[in-house]
């Protein structure tokens, strides 16, 4: 909703760089999950909402509740990046840090926390561009429990097999 300036004749949208919608998001707490070669990492997703006086947090109207924490791992970025690669021809979407080839590092405490801080950048990187940050995968990638992430991977993975 725009609103007019007496005499003006100029008008001051809301995403002014007062009203510019952003986001935040903390990626945090890896823990090891599984066994051998089923094992993986899972690390917390944490999205808040707006507190005027914490700067962080996001004002997009999108985005339900005060915080939503969601549980993903390594595969979950995967899919974000190519949905956001696929739907967003032109724009450039962020890399991903390597998965690690050398099974006996995988699991290191330095490999982790290495790949938490380079997985915090890529969504955040993906959170702050000003169209990226509007689509339904990332608002699905953080508000979505992992039971419908799952799905959704599941389903997109046999129509691809098609």
């Amino acid at each position: 909703m725009e609103q007019q300036r007496s005499g003006s004749g100029s008008s001051q949208s809301p995403r002014s760089p007062s009203a510019q919608p952003f986001l935040s998001v903390s990626v945090t707490d890896p823990v090891k999950l599984g066994n051998g070669v089923q094992a993986y990492i899972s690390y917390r997703v944490i999205t808040k909402r707006l507190d005027y006086s914490l700067f962080w947090q996001t004002n997009l109207p999108e985005y339900q509740g005060q915080e939503k924490i969601v549980i993903r791992r390594y595969s979950d970025f995967v899919w974000l990046r190519d949905r956001l690669f696929e739907k967003y021809k032109g724009i450039f979407v962020p890399p991903l840090p390597e998965k690690s080839a050398v099974e006996k590092f995988r699991f290191s405490a330095e490999f982790i926390e290495m790949r938490r801080q380079a997985l915090d950048i890529f969504v955040n990187r993906i959170a702050s561009h000003h169209e990226l940050q509007q689509s339904e995968d990332l608002r699905t990638f953080l508000q979505a429990d992992e039971e419908v992430i799952y799905s959704i991977t599941m389903l997109l993975a046999k129509v691809k097999l098609v």
